[in-house]
């Protein structure tokens, strides 16, 4: 019955071609260079999400300094701790973090 349609659409592709040549041509989309993106755009895979547990103290001073990086590859997205008088600065300073009482 394979060789029928084979014979029908008249190409003969194992499998294993098929299958490379999908996965080629579907990297071929997810993979794309940065010229295209264009000027200023930073892809995902370059940028570094950053989870802090603890607010306060020595872990305040390098939130700031991720924060104010030279370039914006860090991005806080997650902010943990237990004494919300400590995390009430960061959650104002950083509203798009979610935040979380328990670091678990």
């Amino acid at each position: 019955m394979d060789n029928e349609k084979n014979k029908v659409s008249g190409s003969k592709i194992s499998r294993g071609q098929f299958i490379r040549n999908t996965a080629l041509t579907a990297a071929g989309f997810y993979i794309v260079p940065r010229h295209v993106l264009g000027k200023g755009f930073v892809p995902p895979s370059d940028k570094l999400y950053i989870a802090a547990v603890g607010c306060g103290g020595e872990a305040e001073n390098d939130i700031h300094h991720y924060v104010n990086a030279p370039k914006k590859n860090a991005v806080v997205a997650f902010l943990c701790d237990v004494d919300d008088r400590m995390a009430a600065p960061r959650r104002k300073e950083l509203p798009k973090a979610k935040f979380y009482y328990d670091w678990r």
